[in-house]
């Protein structure tokens, strides 16, 4: 997620606490409302896509690191098999 969108999420959530702390203002059925109902809604996707996206870059980091252990392994084993044939 890029800073810009980090920062419209953080407004977000300040709307949506505002919205919670003052409930006078936000009248069941208002344009106000059914706004403040969409942002939640939004949110909630959001933030469920966040968390996944989360965690695939931890698994990407894992895959990285998964690569290049066998790549180690491949190498050693292909400097075994030089040795062997050079003998």
């Amino acid at each position: 997620m890029t800073s810009f969108n980090k920062r419209v999420f953080e407004m977000l959530v300040r709307v949506l606490v505002f919205s919670k702390t003052y409930p006078q203002f936000f009248a069941k059925g208002s344009p106000a409302r059914l706004l403040i109902d969409e942002i939640e809604s939004i949110m909630q996707k959001w933030s469920a896509h966040k968390t996944s996206q989360t965690a695939g870059e931890g698994d990407a980091k894992i895959s990285t690191g998964d690569r290049a252990a066998a790549r180690d392994a491949l190498k050693s084993q292909l400097e075994a098999i030089s040795r062997t044939a050079k003998g």
